[in-house]
């Protein structure tokens, strides 16, 4: 484990288990952002990126919910996790939900480069607006790196938002010449002030999502296929 992971387990209070608190100081409605799903089961709630016709990237974690599913222009898809060995190890809070039939209609998101100091991330969840709510539309918000090691990404932003536990598994995009690019994952944070994501750019997270293309024969925008980035309008806090 690095020496951020370490600082970031003694940090973070909270481990996100499957309660419905989202984003906090977030935008709602986001209609012009399908490739993000709800993750459901019962009431347990995660959130999803569709990176291809058949794969969801999502979080290590959340490959624990039992008869998971998402709902996608009205048609449901049950999921099946293919998570990180190094999860427990390293902290690779990552995983693959591979739905049970190609999703119909599908907008993809995109796995690109260019995390740095300082960079402002958008991070995209369902749920509330604050600790105690219940979930609901897709929300929004905006943040800053504030620290980097090989698999994860920590950041803080007086002035933006932060994580709470529907948004598990939820994207971090970096906006670049009017599109976006899917930089990193959701993964922790302590509700306050502090976020933690899983950076899709190192080899760790690459050789993972490589291997279950490769497994499933499922296809991975940015990995294995290319798929144009996605364009939203984006007006985050």
């Amino acid at each position: 484990m690095s020496h951020l992971a370490r600082t970031l387990s003694a940090a973070v209070l909270l481990t996100w288990g499957f309660s419905t608190y989202a984003l906090i100081g977030a935008n709602s409605g986001l209609p012009d952002w399908p490739e993000v799903v709800r993750i459901q089961s019962g009431n347990e709630v995660c959130t999803g990126t569709i990176i291809g016709p058949r794969a969801v990237l999502s979080a290590a974690h959340c490959a624990d919910l039992r008869g998971a599913f998402f709902t996608y222009k009205g048609e449901r898809y049950d999921l099946t996790f293919a998570s990180s060995s190094a999860y427990k190890e390293y902290e690779h809070d990552i995983a693959v939900a591979l739905t049970d039939k190609t999703i119909k209609g599908a907008s993809f998101g995109t796995i690109g480069r260019g995390l740095r100091h300082g960079s402002k991330l958008f991070l995209a969840g369902f749920g509330c607006t604050k600790p105690g709510g219940t979930s609901g539309e897709l929300h929004m918000g905006s943040t800053k790196v504030i620290g980097l090691d090989e698999d994860h990404v920590l950041s803080f932003d007086k002035k933006g938002s932060v994580l709470c536990q529907g948004d598990s598994g939820g994207p971090a995009f970096l906006r670049e010449k009017g599109k976006n690019v899917l930089v990193a994952i959701n993964s922790a944070g302590n509700i306050r002030n502090v976020n933690v994501n899983v950076r899709l750019d190192s080899d760790l997270s690459r050789d993972f999502l490589k291997l279950v293309a490769e497994r499933f024969k499922v296809g991975i925008c940015g990995v294995t296929m290319p798929c144009a980035a996605s364009v939203h309008k984006i007006a985050a806090k």
